[in-house]
This record gives C-alpha cells, sequence and structure tokens, in this order.
C-alpha cells in the first residue's frame, strides 16, 4: 500500500541583476496553461522561507517571515513516460507547495517529495515558479516509481511548461 507522505523541499532561485525594473508580484488568483492547468493564489502575509538545498529529502523550511506567500488547492492531472510505454492517472500534487514564499524577485522552486513505507523517497512533484507583476511562467514535473512484477521502474512526466496570467 502507498502512503503519500509529503516532505517539502524548496529552494528559490533569482538574480539580481534588473530586479530594479522587474514588476513585483501581484497578488491574486492566476489561472496557468499549456503543458499542464490548474489554478494557484498569490497573497501577502506570512509564510516561511525555503529551504537551502532542493535535492535534500530531509532538509527544513525556513523562519516564517512576511512577503507573498503561494496556495493552491489544484492538483493537476499528468501523463507519465516510463520505459513500457505511458502511464495515465497520476497527479501533480501542486496543493503541497501551498504556503510557501517567493523571494523578492517572484521566484519559487519547490520539490515535494512521496514516500511508501520505505525510508526513501519513490518519486517527487517539482513545481517553478516566476512573477513578474500579472503574469507567470515555470514549469511542474511528476516524477514516481511503479513495482510491476516487484521491481521499480522510474516513470516521468518531463518539465510541463505553463504561463499564466490573472
Amino acid at each position: 500500500m502507498r502512503i503519500p507522505v509529503v516532505l517539502i523541499t524548496v529552494v528559490a532561485l533569482g538574480s539580481t541583476a534588473g530586479a530594479a525594473t522587474a514588476k513585483a508580484p501581484a497578488t491574486g488568483t492566476y489561472h496557468a496553461g499549456g503543458g499542464i492547468t490548474f489554478k494557484f493564489k498569490l497573497h501577502k502575509g506570512k509564510c516561511p522561507l525555503p529551504p537551502k538545498n532542493l535535492t535534500n529529502p530531509k532538509a527544513k523550511r525556513g523562519k516564517v517571515g512576511k512577503g507573498i506567500c503561494f496556495s493552491s488547492f489544484d492538483d493537476p492531472p499528468v501523463n507519465m513516460n516510463c520505459p513500457q510505454g505511458s502511464l495515465t492517472g497520476e497527479q501533480a500534487v501542486v496543493s503541497a507547495m501551498s504556503g510557501l514564499r517567493l523571494t523578492k524577485s517572484g521566484s519559487l522552486h519547490v520539490k515535494a517529495y512521496t514516500y511508501t513505507s520505505a525510508p526513501d523517497p519513490v518519486g517527487f512533484t517539482e513545481l517553478s515558479l516566476e512573477v513578474t507583476g500579472s503574469r507567470a511562467r515555470g514549469f511542474v514535473r511528476q516524477v514516481d516509481s511503479i513495482y510491476p512484477n516487484g521491481a521499480p521502474v522510474r516513470c516521468d512526466s518531463g518539465k510541463l511548461s505553463f504561463t499564466a496570467h490573472k
């Protein structure tokens, strides 16, 4: 039986070059479309700083502070590419990223790891988001393991690019 336990690892990426000319992220509801479709909200509030290591499933969230917070209730469907063919019925757990803070430049890069009863992660949902004014772009990626005949097989959606607007 698969038990979805989600741990959040976040890395905020941003460049200081040109930051003075970029528009600050606008709060409100965004509609993402393209390779994946979902809704998310950005609101002012208190939310945790991201940890510094995206590849460490055990990394902890940082201290709570004021800023622009991300939230979503959507877990959009994704098609997975596996060595034996396509797998449908998977969901990208975008809702697990809710409550995390964007950088001052408006970016957020997050991985939510998935576990079974084993101590090591079997997959993850990754979200990369860059917001300028009332426009956003990024990607969602879902990676998971299936076990046909008892042996693990890695499946990957690839980076599903999106653009979003209010």
